[in-house]
């Protein structure tokens, strides 16, 4: 058995699912779906926003990492090897394979970067989508 309620959004008057439902159902069936749909999508934006906020925090931090860091170690490794060596072309083969590495660092580095950016781009492109799709099922 139902019971007959009004609509607390839209005015409408819809039956109960049952009387034990009756106590808690507050929106007809569209009004409902409706409002699960809009907490979803809040959430999905919420949740997007976090993650790039997480990336963005965690990209500066490695910044700031490799620009304290490396030149240190770099000029560290350098000035050992230099102790050690007299010849101005051992030097400079020093020199020219710490900055072949850095290089070779700093490459693989920013190819990872435009992968995992990449990424993140066709996941929010995914999340847009989605968006759109229940918007217009939602003006439908």
């Amino acid at each position: 058995m139902t019971i007959m309620k009004q609509c607390e959004r839209c005015n409408s008057s819809f039956a109960t699912r049952s009387n034990t439902s009756a106590r808690w159902e507050r929106l007809c069936s569209v009004c409902y779906t409706e409002k699960r749909r809009e907490q979803l999508i809040s959430n999905a934006e919420d949740k997007t926003a976090r993650n790039i906020s997480a990336i963005e925090d965690r990209m500066l931090a490695l910044e700031e990492t490799l620009n304290s860091h490396v030149p240190a170690l770099v000029g560290a490794e350098v000035s050992n090897h230099l102790e050690n060596v007299i010849g101005q072309d051992i030097i400079d083969d020093l020199l020219k394979r710490a900055m072949d590495s850095i290089s070779n660092s700093m490459q693989s580095f920013v190819e990872r970067q435009i992968k995992f950016e990449a990424k993140i781009q066709r996941q929010m492109t995914t999340l847009n989508n989605k968006i759109i799709s229940l918007m217009k099922d939602k003006g439908e």
